[in-house]
């Protein structure tokens, strides 16, 4: 539950950041690794209306969102957050690629993620 909470301190300051931004500028998060999963935790309270953002997409990149049962059961939806929730882009890809020692082949990796996170915005913001 801390965790959480500080990940939303981050998330608002997150939320902040873009608000100060013009009404015509298209907004979205993402990150890698514990980038992709506070970019969720942004997505997360977006969806529950806790932001006054117009979110338009969330990518993460070998990430996940961390203890999400307590922060589920911390937050509270309504059918007009749902269907915000439900409308937004999102997308949660992680790496398969290892090489003899276990570490990720990251050159490989990044080459082909990002040409998959660059076809997906272009399809999902209509780019």
């Amino acid at each position: 539950m801390e965790d959480d909470l500080m990940s939303l301190y981050s998330a608002s300051f997150i939320a902040s950041l873009l608000s100060s931004e013009p009404g015509n500028v298209m907004k979205g998060v993402g990150g890698i690794g514990l980038g992709a999963a506070e970019a969720l935790y942004v997505a997360s309270c977006y969806g529950c209306g806790l932001f006054r953002i117009n979110l338009k997409v969330v990518v993460g990149l070998n990430g996940w969102l961390p203890d999400s049962r307590s922060l589920q059961n911390n937050m509270v939806f309504s059918s007009g957050n749902a269907n915000r929730a439900a409308s937004l882009p999102i997308l949660l890809t992680h790496g398969t690629f290892l090489d003899n020692h276990g570490t990720s082949l990251n050159a490989m990796y990044r080459e082909y993620k990002l040409n998959e996170v660059c076809e997906w915005l272009s399809q999902n913001l209509q780019l």
